[in-house]
Formats: C-alpha cells, sequence, structure tokens
C-alpha cells in the first residue's frame, strides 16, 4: 500500500513539475510579446495623433495663452502643426525616459525589501533553532548554511 501512494505521489509531483515547466515557458514568451505590442501600440497611437495634430492643431493651440503672443504677427497655420508634432514626440521622449528611470529605481527598492525580508527570516529561523537546546538544530543550521554556500558557488559557476 505504501508503495502505491509513494508511486502515485511521485508521479503527481512529475506531472505538476512538467505542468508548471510548461506553464513557465509559455507565460516568458507572452510576456515577450505583450511587452512588445503595447509598445508598438503606443507608438502607433503617438504616430496617429502627431499626424492629425499636424492637420488640426491650430483651434487647439490658440487657447493656449503662452504659445500665441499678442507681439507677434499672424503665423501661419503650418507652424501650429509643427509646434503640436514636436510637443508630441517631446512627451513620448519623457514618458520613455521617465519610465527607465522609475524602472531603475523600482528594481532597487525591491532588491532591498526582498533582502531585508530574507534576512529577518533568516535571523527568526536562526534564533528559533539556536534556542531550542537541542543539538541537532545546531547541526541543522550547520547543513544549511553550508548548502547555502554550496548553492551559492553553483549558480555562480554555471
Amino acid at each position: 500500500m505504501f508503495l502505491l501512494t509513494g508511486a502515485g505521489s511521485l508521479l503527481a509531483s512529475c506531472f505538476g513539475a512538467c505542468a508548471m515547466t510548461a506553464c513557465c515557458t509559455g507565460t516568458k514568451e507572452l510576456m515577450k510579446r505583450s511587452a512588445r505590442m503595447a509598445y508598438c501600440l503606443l507608438f502607433v497611437l503617438s504616430m496617429l495623433l502627431a499626424w492629425v495634430l499636424r492637420d488640426f492643431a491650430k483651434p487647439l493651440m490658440e487657447k493656449i495663452p503662452w504659445i500665441v503672443s499678442q507681439g507677434f504677427p499672424e503665423l501661419p497655420e503650418e507652424w501650429y502643426g509643427k509646434q503640436a508634432v514636436y510637443r508630441v514626440s517631446m512627451g513620448n521622449f519623457l514618458v520613455v525616459e521617465s519610465y527607465g528611470w522609475a524602472a531603475r529605481f523600482g528594481a532597487g527598492a525591491f532588491l532591498v525589501v526582498q533582502m531585508l525580508i530574507l534576512l529577518d527570516f533568516t535571523a527568526t529561523l536562526n534564533d528559533s533553532w539556536v534556542e531550542a537546546d537541542d543539538e541537532r538544530y545546531l547541526y541543522l543550521l550547520l547543513a544549511a548554511t553550508i548548502g547555502s554556500y554550496i548553492t551559492v558557488l553553483a549558480a555562480t559557476v554555471a
């Protein structure tokens, strides 16, 4: 009976691992494609906006007080279209640039938070194992430490 239960558990674990590997592989490809599609969609939308504003920006731009000044003569209609396209392009640049800096800061903050969580977990685990007045926990702590060092070295070399 024990062998059948163990074999069933082993088989279920193998199927679960295969399913998770398939899901993770599919998710990576989907995320790569969806990011590319999102950037492509944003680029197309900004190009369409610049194209429309190139031809129809004069009524919108005349309502902005610092664009049209009383001291200048009547500006040609092409000037308004060019200004609108320049502003859309500058807005795209600023969004991409600010996203890059936000991603850098967010990644650093994420790493610091993960490091704090990991350090808190290991300190709590260490305290609970050392406080237990059993020598087996000290050997387990030593084995976990050596295992962690070997894992890090193997991951670094590979």
